[in-house]
């Protein structure tokens, strides 16, 4: 899991705070599905960090390989 969150890391923009930018919404929206799985933005996983992270991703249109 470490090397997934490192290479989505690697793909974040520079000149945007991700965290001020989109925590709040990821709070707000982001829920437990069941069955160890969590959703935001129409993304599944089970690891909620990843969740934001590819979030994150998808809201600034950046491609991502999905596992």
């Amino acid at each position: 899991m470490k090397n997934r969150i490192e290479y989505l890391e690697s793909k974040l923009p520079k000149d945007i705070d991700v965290e001020m930018k989109y925590r709040k919404n990821f709070e707000k929206y982001a829920g437990y599905v069941g069955n160890g799985i969590y959703q935001w933005k129409g993304i599944t996983t089970t690891e909620t960090s990843e969740l934001f992270l590819m979030g994150v991703l998808k809201s600034e249109n950046i491609k991502f390989k999905e596992v």
